[in-house]
């Protein structure tokens, strides 16, 4: 009995010692869980780009795909963006109308930034630098002409979204693109985003 009883006591505190080694463990991540960080989000974003005096409609794709944590707070991530920018004008006068339009097609590559303010809240900042290929064109009563060009684009932007549920984000951003090149100007844009986490 002394001897059995010392194997029931030995295994008892076994258990008892496995058992506290696995509530004190910390939770173990599922594929899931691991996978979340650095999963790619895709999505659009619609708005205005202004230049000069006149506003232009700005459409863009994103993809977003997140790198690493840079900072206590601070997460980067790599986005690719597509956009593209229309800007129009016309006038009537005696003698026929006139009308000129600019189309804005946008490759840019750039560094995000994020700073969660809280658990559904961030707000993050863009440094990017692309390439643009860019149309003109001109009606008048005696005729029409058009041109091309293309150059460099950056982007410097500034936003904020929230997580609307796990998968799905809306968010604002406010930006300056400056272009160098056949399409030498500034631009500002305000865009409003709609993101899924894919």
């Amino acid at each position: 009995m002394g001897v059995r009883g010392s194997v029931v006591a030995g295994l008892a505190l076994a258990l008892l010692a496995v058992r506290a080694d696995a509530q004190g463990a910390p939770p173990r991540l599922t594929a899931r869980d691991a996978a979340a960080p650095q999963a790619l989000s895709a999505g659009g974003l619609v708005g205005f780009e202004f230049a000069s005096g006149t506003t232009g409609l700005g459409l863009r794709l994103d993809g977003e795909l997140p790198i690493q944590a840079i900072g206590p707070q601070v997460n980067l991530s790599a986005v690719g963006s597509l956009g593209f920018t229309r800007f129009s004008d016309s006038t009537s006068t005696g003698i026929g109308d006139y009308s000129q339009s600019t189309h804005i097609f946008k490759l840019v590559p750039a560094a995000r930034f994020t700073l969660p303010l809280a658990p559904a809240v961030a707000v993050y900042g863009d440094a990017g630098l692309g390439l643009y290929w860019a149309r003109s064109s001109v009606d008048t009563p005696f005729g029409s002409s058009s041109d091309d060009g293309v150059g460099v684009t950056m982007r410097f932007a500034a936003g904020g979204h929230y997580d609307v549920n796990d998968n799905v984000r809306v968010g604002a951003e406010l930006g300056w693109n400056p272009y160098f090149g056949d399409f030498s100007t500034d631009t500002f844009s305000v865009l409003g985003s709609v993101m899924v986490r894919l």
